[in-house]
């Protein structure tokens, strides 16, 4: 369900919007979820918990893209790294939930079914769409007045450029947001206001825009549809998206199958994931300043070299059969948690970079595609790693070591990789085709 829907919902994204199709999204989660913990049936069970992977998948993948288009470099930064530090927190958080109650179904309806059905309703009422897609769209007004609604509500100055793609006798003069005056008539003012933009209030204050400043333009010529293979028939994105598919199934197997295989570190699971919930915490914060200073393939690379070194020191201090049970205590089992420790860590800074990283390379045109692309082909590391897992576990071998290999392979990818640290996010594919 995960795979899937990078290749279903990106074109959707790219189509209707992002903030539809997010909503849709959180929708198909929120019900599969709660229909999984609810069901008797096993096969019912199946078919939604697929579904629940379909909407997770996507509204993470339509999160991180919108975060990228609604934000510029620093907030960029600082999102991707609220978002992961959240991420950590909530499974420490988890982790005494599952510990006192244990009751799958329980967590399934009440901790995670419930909330995210009422998320759906914070996300219509609490977030516009992206000026990015709406000026590519060609839809100028709509992305104007959301520009200049976040100016307002950030006590910025109004937006008073011409935006990308607006031939300059079609530019508009800035829109009038504010408090409507008793002393103009409603014939003053737009109505409706733009399409897909409804009337806002915060603070007694009434969002509206002057009909006298709003000169509609012809209609804006329509942009042209990418698909899943131009990221390849383009010769800037072909190279990229093989590099995003490489890294995003890296960063899916190591970390997932660093929680999957969590008994490899001893049979303290509850103290173990904790311990790395907060190495994992500790270095999303530490990723935000990281990230505003060096550049996107020095801290992707440097990232990727420690945690595999970490995970290949397990090769030389293996966990004796003596030290595995929870109420044995050795030195060993306590330096094999120090190493996972730190190479999650590594591995949370460069998922970190990676984010940024992935909406930055991509022009607008085929950023949702391009993202849901490389998640999606990412997916099969979560696909792979229970194998890996398991046939290790059997083996008597430490997974992580099999993760370490996989990593080194990544660091030779980004050599080639295009740099994005403090650079303009391109708009638009404007190259010829490659034959």
């Amino acid at each position: 369900g995960a795979c899937l829907a990078g290749f279903i919902f990106p074109p959707i994204a790219n189509r209707i919007g992002r903030k539809r199709t997010l909503s849709y999204a959180v929708l198909i989660a929120a019900v599969a979820i709660i229909v999984a913990g609810m069901t008797p049936n096993f096969g019912i069970f199946i078919a939604a918990f697929a579904f629940a992977g379909v909407g997770l998948s996507a509204f993470e993948i339509l999160l991180l893209v919108y975060i990228a288009e609604v934000s510029a470099d620093r907030f960029r930064n600082f999102s991707s790294v609220i978002l992961l530090t959240v991420w950590a927190l909530a499974q420490i958080i988890y982790t005494p939930i599952h510990y006192f109650f244990n009751q799958w179904r329980f967590t399934y309806i009440y901790v995670i079914g419930l909330p995210l059905l009422f998320s759906r309703f914070l996300y219509l009422r609490g977030i516009d769409e992206t000026p990015r897609f709406l000026a590519a769209e060609g839809h100028f007004v709509e992305a104007r007045f959301v520009l200049n609604k976040m100016a307002l509500v950030n006590r910025r100055p109004k937006f008073k450029y011409r935006l990308k793609g607006e031939r300059k006798d079609q530019a508009l003069s800035p829109l009038r947001i504010g408090r409507r005056s008793s002393s103009i008539s409603d014939e003053d003012y737009l109505s409706p206001v733009p399409s897909g933009i409804r009337r806002m209030r915060k603070h007694q204050k009434t969002f509206i825009i002057a009909r006298d400043e709003l000169d509609l333009p012809e209609e804006a010529p329509s942009p042209l549809e990418h698909t899943y293979l131009d990221l390849f028939r383009f010769e800037s994105t072909r190279w990229t998206t093989i590099i995003m598919m490489y890294a995003w199934f890296y960063r899916n197997l190591a970390y997932y199958g660093m929680v999957f295989g969590i008994e490899s570190l001893g049979e303290e699971i509850h103290t173990n994931f904790i311990v790395l919930a907060l190495a994992e915490t500790a270095a999303s914060v530490a990723s935000g300043p990281i990230k505003m200073r060096y550049p996107r393939k020095q801290v992707l690379s440097l990232s990727l070299l420690l945690s595999c070194c970490m995970d290949l020191l397990h090769v030389c201090f293996p966990i004796p059969d003596e030290c595995w049970p929870s109420y044995a205590t050795c030195y060993p089992k306590r330096f094999a948690l120090i190493l996972a420790a730190v190479s999650r860590s590594a591995i949370t800074v460069f998922a970190n970079t990676l984010i940024s990283y992935t909406s930055e390379v991509y022009p607008t045109d085929v950023r949702t595609i391009g993202y849901g692309f490389a998640m999606a082909v990412g997916r099969l590391g979560v696909i792979l790693m229970p194998a890996i897992v398991w046939r290790c576990q059997a083996g008597h071998i430490n997974p992580l070591i099999v993760f370490g290999l996989f990593g080194l392979v990544s660091i030779f990818f980004f050599r080639n990789a295009p740099e994005t640290f403090r650079r303009s996010i391109v708009e638009h594919l404007e190259e010829p085709l490659v034959s």
